[in-house]
């Protein structure tokens, strides 16, 4: 009696893990900018992020984490670039040469990750290794903010 109890709990844990695992996303956020002089988006002197996500979270709610912690990171950052958190912009890498303007429509960002990811998946968006891996690849793009350092001229009378 005892044996056959423990055998279904452990039935029932075994099945929870593989649901857990099966519904669970590793998304990974890298940061670029554009430079105040114009030109092609340069990538920013940071390590990458990288977070497994359950995909039934919100995907504004996991995009907007992982931008927070991307900013996070840069505060920490011993960087003398000065970027604008407002205005952003998402890429997704293809492949390590190729990478596709994330449009933010209603129907992308406003489900499940696991909608996001199903939809991304569909329109060809995602690389076969990120689509086996269940891995979203993102690019965080950002401006350089125009700062006018004010010098103090107290000192000089």
């Amino acid at each position: 009696m005892q044996l056959q109890h423990a055998t279904a709990i452990k039935s029932k844990i075994s099945n929870l893990q593989k649901q857990n695992k099966a519904e669970t996303y590793s998304v990974g956020m890298v940061l670029w900018y554009f430079p105040l002089g114009g030109g092609a988006a340069k990538k920013a002197q940071l390590l990458p992020i990288h977070d497994p996500w359950n995909g039934t979270t919100p995907a504004v709610d996991v995009l907007t984490a992982m931008k927070d912690k991307i900013k996070e990171a840069h505060a920490a950052a011993p960087s003398r670039l000065d970027l604008d958190f407002t205005k952003v912009g998402f890429g997704i890498n293809l492949s390590a040469k190729s990478v596709l303007n994330l449009e933010m429509t209603p129907d992308i960002i406003g489900g499940t990750l696991a909608s996001m990811f199903s939809i991304l998946k569909g329109k060809q968006k995602l690389s076969e290794s990120d689509v086996k891996s269940r891995t979203l690849s993102l690019r965080l793009y950002l401006y350089e903010n125009f700062v006018v350092r004010s010098r103090t001229f107290n000192n000089l009378m």
